[in-house]
C-alpha cells in the first residue's frame, strides 16, 4: 500500500511538473506574441506618422502658393517659377505645382495668346477625347487650364489641360471653390505619367471682395493653387527620409486603389 502511495505521489509530482512546464511555456509564447504585437503596432504607427507628415508637407506647399497669390495683385510666370522652385526641391513627391485660372469663354483666346507671346507657340487649352487622347478643348462656358506649371520638364502634356473637362477634377475644384478650403481629389491617373495620384486644390479669390457665402465665392473665384501628388513617390520619399523606415524590417506594407482608376490597383509596396 505504501508503494502505491509513493507511486501516486511521484506521479502527481510529475504531472504537476509537466503542467507547470506547459503553463510556463505557454506564458513565454504569449509574452513573445505580445512583444511581437507591440512591435508591429509601433512599426505601423511609425509608417502612418511618416505618411501624415508627407501629406502635411504637400498641403503646406499648396497653401503657400495660395498666400503668395493673395499677397500679390499680379503674379508673372517667372515670379511663380522662382517662388515654387524651393518647394519642389524640398518635396520630391510633388509631381508639379500649378496655377489654374478661372477663364471665361470670352477670355480664352486672350490667355492662349499670352502664353504664345511668352514663347509657348503651340499652347492651347486641351482636354482628353473619349479615347484618352489630348485634343483641343471644346467650347464651353468656363475653363480651368493649367496655365503656370513647374517643373515644365516631364509635365509638358498637362500644360494647358482644362481641369474642368474632367468630371473627377471638376468635382474637386468646385468643392474647393464653394467651401473656401483646400480640397483633395479622389485618386486619379495623372495626365503626366498615368500613375496613381491626387490633386490638391486651394481656392484663390479676388482680393478684398466678400466671400462669406457660396454665391459670393463662386462670383469672386480667380483660380486655384494646385499640387499634383504622385502617391507612390510620396510614400517612398516619406519612408526614405525616416531612418527607421528606409529599409524593410519584416513588415510588408501595401496600398491599393480600391476605385481601380488604373489597370493595376496596387499603388505601393514596401
Amino acid at each position: 500500500m505504501a508503494k502505491i502511495r509513493n507511486y501516486l505521489l511521484v506521479l502527481l509530482v510529475l504531472i504537476i511538473g509537466v503542467g507547470a512546464s506547459v503553463i510556463g511555456f505557454r506564458q513565454i509564447v504569449l509574452l513573445e506574441e505580445a512583444e511581437k504585437q507591440k512591435n508591429f503596432v509601433i512599426a505601423a504607427s511609425d509608417r502612418m506618422v511618416a505618411i501624415e507628415r508627407a501629406i502635411q508637407s504637400n498641403l503646406d506647399s499648396v497653401l503657400s502658393i495660395k498666400s503668395f497669390f493673395e499677397s500679390n495683385l499680379i503674379v508673372q510666370r517667372e515670379q511663380f517659377r522662382s517662388f515654387v522652385s524651393p518647394l519642389l526641391k524640398r518635396n520630391s513627391a510633388l509631381q508639379a505645382l500649378e496655377w489654374i485660372p478661372n477663364v471665361s469663354a470670352e477670355e480664352r483666346s486672350s490667355y492662349e495668346s499670352v502664353a504664345k507671346s511668352e514663347g509657348f507657340k503651340n499652347f492651347k487649352f486641351t482636354e482628353r477625347s473619349g479615347k484618352g487622347k489630348l485634343i483641343k478643348a471644346d467650347t464651353r462656358e468656363d475653363f480651368f487650364p493649367v496655365f503656370y506649371l513647374e517643373p515644365m520638364k516631364g509635365n509638358e502634356s498637362v500644360f494647358g489641360f482644362d481641369l474642368g473637362s474632367s468630371v473627377d477634377r471638376r468635382i474637386a475644384l468646385e468643392a474647393a471653390r464653394d467651401s473656401g478650403r483646400i480640397v483633395t481629389s479622389e485618386s486619379i491617373a495623372l495626365v503626366q505619367n498615368g500613375r496613381a495620384g491626387v490633386l490638391l486644390f486651394a481656392p484663390i479669390y479676388e482680393p478684398g471682395w466678400p466671400i462669406h457665402s457660396i454665391e459670393l465665392r463662386r462670383d469672386n473665384i480667380t483660380g486655384f493653387a494646385l499640387g499634383a501628388i504622385d502617391i507612390q513617390q510620396m510614400i517612398s520619399a516619406a519612408f526614405i527620409s525616416h531612418d527607421k523606415l528606409a529599409t524593410p524590417d519584416g513588415i510588408d506594407f501595401y496600398i491599393f486603389d480600391n476605385d481601380k482608376i488604373i489597370d493595376d490597383p496596387l499603388i505601393y509596396l514596401h
